[in-house]
């Protein structure tokens, strides 16, 4: 029987012998390269190419949405108890709702796999997509035999998830056939594009030995070797990082910016231990790009000396904003000494309004004991921008700060929209419950006038009984079509048992909108999937977001 991963690991080793590898099991259909469709807006696919960084893409909410899950952990949040109907967190305690039996997950997921499977044929396309990748969240002994037909579908989209799911089941005998749809130039670069990250998370040296003809290969697009390159890195194996460096020489002095700067990446999580020197030197390239990726590597090695001076030289005096941002989380991830103090000042010197907001994430990474009071001090600054307010409030979340609920609270009430939205959010994640009221008002309101993500995932931290109860009535009675689909999603967020009923019933009903159906399924892949923290929210995790890779950027527009 083959073996995945275990639980919370992304990249592991395929391990066994080589299967045979299968004729290609998707027909050639002309080199479609649209974004694949998702429970989300759609978006082009960006290119890879040589690029400058921007000061006006520097934004860490777009970091946010990529670490969230991180620290946030909506997908393994405390259990809530099923079974209580008078239970409202705020004024009962989820420990004391005696008729209640806490979920398990396993059970919850034997039933989500068959509800999953029933709309594999659907004939809406988003339904589709959104349950192919859903049963690869959830795996299981027959996951990789459902998701195999979906790879013929006559939709690319739904061709391209299927190849993306095969991944996501994490199961060595998912190799063969990522393996034949990366080796098949008929089928569309997006497609062979997501069957190499699907690789990438399968790990282990059959899926680096799947990896490398993209690598090193002629004729490959630029898109295909960028993503190639990041999936090398996920395979956690010797033998990838034998590939990537082999790239490297042969390229030499003409290699193309982002590939030297995705090569350093990859190479550094394949071989810690061995690219400390060449990540160092890399600092000082030309080219921004590589400085920041460089920078990016060394958050993720243990600390020393020299990469230490490396990253501080950066975050204190390079001249592109991006690379003094990357450098301050690299220096909260590693947490040196003197890490704290040096954030601290770029926190309230640093020349670029968008830098601050990385310095004060980076700080509250460090776990630092000054870094409260620091945090909290810009967050109660009104001549501070909204901006690095919202930053400062994420962070005293991420500290699970409570002495700051005070000035959260505050903030909360004399804020814009989108500030309030951080202190709620930071809030849930401390644990405070005051706030519970207001939650209910907003997500209960037919029209909300706010951004209701950050007001959900405090409801889901906090086990908010109201949402469950308005989720059921939303999946009951109906509602506005999009209000609805966004509680729908947000089921799968609270990994509540209650919940896989209403939701494979409104993923059945063929009468309901497409998105709310879509978002269904999402849901129940959510909700059972067998990772704390998502795979591919694992695969993009630290590294240098600026650089281009066109089929995982079009996997991310739908995290």
């Amino acid at each position: 029987m083959p073996a995945g991963n275990p639980a919370g690991q992304v990249g592991g080793a395929a391990g066994g012998g080589a299967t045979p590898r299968p004729t290609s099991p998707i027909p050639p259909h002309g080199g479609v390269t649209s974004t694949p469709r998702g429970t989300g807006p759609r978006s082009g696919v960006p290119t890879a190419g040589h690029r400058k960084s921007s000061a006006a893409a520097l934004d860490w909410r777009g970091w946010w949405k990529l670490h969230r899950d991180l620290f946030v952990h909506v997908c393994a949040p405390a259990p809530i108890v099923s079974g209580s109907s008078d239970f409202l967190l705020g004024r009962t305690d989820s420990t004391q709702a005696g008729s209640g039996l806490p979920m398990t997950l396993d059970l919850a997921r034997q039933e989500i796999r068959p509800i999953l499977r029933e709309v594999l044929s659907d004939r809406q396309t988003e339904v589709r997509v959104a349950a192919v990748k859903s049963i690869g969240k959830v795996g299981g002994p027959e996951a990789v035999h459902a998701i195999l037909p979906l790879l013929r579908d006559s939709d690319p989209h739904v061709r391209s998830s299927a190849a993306a799911a095969l991944g996501y089941t994490g199961d060595a005998c998912a190799l063969p056939y990522l393996e034949s749809v990366i080796a098949d130039e008929s089928i569309d670069v997006v497609t062979r594009g997501f069957a190499a990250i699907g690789a990438g998370i399968v790990g282990g040296p059959d899926a680096a030995a799947a990896l490398e003809p993209l690598v090193m290969g002629k004729g490959v697009s630029s898109e295909l070797r960028a993503t190639a390159l990041v999936a090398l890195g996920a395979t956690a194996c010797p033998q990838a990082a034998t590939i990537l460096r082999r790239f490297v020489r042969t390229k030499g002095p003409t290699m193309d910016t982002d590939e030297e700067a995705l090569a350093l990446e990859s190479i550094a999580r394949v071989d810690p231990d061995g690219s400390r020197a060449s990540l160092i030197a890399a600092t000082k390239a030309r080219s921004g790009l590589v400085r920041a990726s460089a920078a990016c590597a060394l958050g993720g090695l243990a600390p020393g000396r020299d990469d230490h001076a490396a990253l501080v030289s950066l975050v204190e005096s390079d001249p592109d904003p991006i690379v003094r941002a990357e450098a301050a989380l690299a220096l909260g991830r590693r947490a040196d000494d003197g890490a704290a103090k040096t954030l601290a000042r770029v926190l309230d010197d640093d020349a670029n309004a968008d830098v601050r907001p990385f310095a004060a994430l980076g700080l509250a990474i460090t776990k630092d004991a000054m870094a409260s009071a620091t945090l909290r001090k810009a967050l109660l600054d009104p001549s501070t921008t909204a901006t690095l307010r919202g930053a400062c409030a994420i962070g005293l979340g991420i500290l699970g700060d409570r002495g700051s609920i005070p000035a959260l609270r505050a903030v909360y009430r004399a804020s814009d929209p989108e500030l309030r939205g951080w202190t709620v959010l930071s809030l849930g994640m401390i644990g405070d419950r005051s706030l519970v009221p207001d939650l209910e008002a907003i997500l209960l309101d037919p029209r909300p006038s706010v951004d209701l993500e950050p007001y959900v995932l405090a409801a889901g931290l906090l086990g908010d009984r109201a949402l469950v109860r308005e989720v059921q009535k939303s999946l009951e009675d109906g509602c506005n079509r999009w209000r609805e689909a966004y509680l729908v999603k947000a089921a799968g967020y609270l990994r509540e048992e209650s919940f896989v009923e209403p939701c494979a019933a409104a993923l059945r009903n063929s009468n309901r909108a497409e998105n709310t159906r879509a978002y269904a399924a999402f849901a129940l892949g959510a909700l059972g999937d067998r990772l704390e923290v998502p795979a591919l929210t694992r695969l993009v995790a630290w590294r240098n977001p600026f650089v281009a890779v066109g089929p995982l950027a079009a996997l991310l527009a739908h995290l």
